[in-house]
């Protein structure tokens, strides 16, 4: 038909839906992430509260959620990308999309 499979590939993950995170998931997944990245308890604590949040006006997802980490820490861009196993570009995306919430 004259369409490249790599296309068709990018087109069909751009449509697949995000997982969307209750309370509990991301409780877990900030201490998680805590442990692993060396974040501070108060880092902790203020990246919750703006969950909690967020959680009033939008659904959570992975993108959501490594914007609130980024915001809230003092980790790196690249740290944070890292961690979800996003690009960093996605990470500034959702950080700006979190500055028009708020």
């Amino acid at each position: 038909m004259g369409v490249r499979p790599a296309s068709v590939i990018n087109l069909l993950k751009k449509l697949e839906p995000t997982d969307i995170f209750k309370k509990q998931d991301w409780e877990g997944l900030v201490s998680n992430l805590q442990s692993n990245l060396g974040f501070s308890t108060e880092a902790a604590e203020e990246t919750l509260s703006l969950i909690e949040l967020l959680d009033e006006k939008i659904e959570i997802n992975m993108n959501t959620l490594s914007a609130c980490i980024y915001r809230a820490t003092n980790l790196s861009l690249r740290k944070v990308a890292r961690a979800f196993y996003i690009s960093r570009q996605t990470v500034l995306k959702y950080n700006k999309k979190l500055e028009e919430i708020i």
